[in-house]
């Protein structure tokens, strides 16, 4: 599902003045972790809240993502604490990781991908963890 989206959203993309090159190719196995960093965080959602609570929750960390990721607008024009948020938080190294790519960057996109890549691997083994936990009650 998330490769389907990826891929109609960088067909959007092209079609009102992206540039097609090889990186737009190289960022997609990269996109797919930030969505498996998604998908972590979904699961772990589900398996500590109550079913009518994933819904409100998921919907309040979706503006946190897009306030504190820089997606909308980059964080260095805010600063301060807002950006030093910001950048503990996943969501802007994800984006940042992403600009490089399609910049060409990838030496300096490896600390991103670091920081993303551990989030992930947290938020996995995380929701595993609760998840056993609530099939057992």
């Amino acid at each position: 599902m998330a490769l389907i989206q990826i891929i109609i959203l960088y067909t959007i993309g092209l079609m009102i003045g992206l540039s097609f090159t090889i990186n737009v190719l190289i960022s997609i196995p990269f996109l797919l972790l930030i969505a498996l960093l998604f998908i972590g965080i979904g699961l772990l959602l589900g398996s500590l809240l109550k079913d009518q609570q994933v819904g409100p929750v998921s919907s309040i960390l979706i503006q946190i993502v897009a306030f504190l990721s820089g997606m909308w607008f980059s964080l260095d024009l805010v600063g301060g604490l807002f950006k030093q948020i910001g950048y503990v938080l996943p969501f802007a190294h994800g984006v940042d990781m992403i600009r490089l790519i399609l910049q060409g960057h990838y030496i300096e996109m490896l600390y991103a991908l670091l920081i993303v890549f551990l989030y992930a691997l947290v938020s996995i083994i995380l929701s595993i963890i609760f998840f056993k936990k609530y099939m057992k009650e």
